[in-house]
């Protein structure tokens, strides 16, 4: 199975006119035999000048505006290059996809290109973690699997993580790259019995208030959870 494990830095956390994405890793990987294949990483620049980075953000990634103005590849070009390598994947992976999403959407449209027909695999709430995973969040998990995770939010290293902790587990257990149907299951659990969820691997969602996962049918056949589910 190969995919394209893909991490944005951007000057805000929603694309807009002003708000887009300044770095990009992507990194072609066979995820089955632990083979790197291609590499694309790099600031991105736009002529414009419309996009400004906020404080805030470069408190999180540590990127300046001189940074991706002085060094960074046009985005036509970029997302030329990207989808490129995404002709050669079975699915794009990313942590929380919903963010990488959202901003590939955007930065495609502005370069007037077609997003690729990839399914997308998400590392948060698509791989089978143990029960005893308290957080998932990205640089956690790595220590969780002992994974080395070097200049934590920025693009590249962000994916190699990722795809590292991926690699440990076997991909026909990871929803979007296993022939096997998985079921949304949501617990029916109160705010005050919500550890009984996350300690059993559910996440919450914030949108719409409630604690869910995937799940096989003979998973939550076996599961025997204190607490009552349902399908969604």
């Amino acid at each position: 199975m190969i995919v394209v494990g893909l991490d944005f830095e951007t000057t805000g956390l929603h694309p807009s006119d002003h708000v887009r994405v300044i770095e990009i890793g992507a990194h072609l990987y066979d995820i089955a035999n632990g083979k790197s294949l291609a590499i694309l990483n790099c600031f991105v620049h736009y002529d414009d000048g419309m996009h400004k980075m906020s404080p805030a953000m470069t408190k999180i990634h540590g990127i300046s505006q001189d940074m991706y103005q002085a060094y960074g590849v046009n985005h036509k070009t970029v997302w030329k290059q990207f989808l490129a390598m995404a002709r050669s994947a079975e699915a794009i992976m990313a942590h929380q996809t919903n963010f990488e999403k959202k901003f590939l959407k955007a930065g495609l449209e502005r370069a007037n290109m077609m997003k690729p027909k990839l399914k997308w695999v998400d590392s948060l709430t698509d791989i089978p973690y143990p029960s005893d995973v308290k957080s998932k969040k990205l640089a956690n998990l790595a220590a969780y699997h002992k994974v080395k995770l070097v200049n934590a939010h920025r693009a590249l290293p962000d994916v190699n993580a990722m795809l590292a902790i991926a690699q440990q587990y076997d991909p026909s257990c990871i929803r979007g790259l296993s022939n096997i149907e998985h079921l949304k299951v949501q617990a029916l659990v109160t705010k005050m019995d919500k550890d009984k969820a996350s300690t059993r691997g559910f996440t919450f969602d914030w949108d719409h208030k409630y604690w869910w996962k995937y799940m096989t049918q003979k998973e939550l056949d076996t599961s025997n959870f204190n607490f009552k589910t349902k399908i969604l």
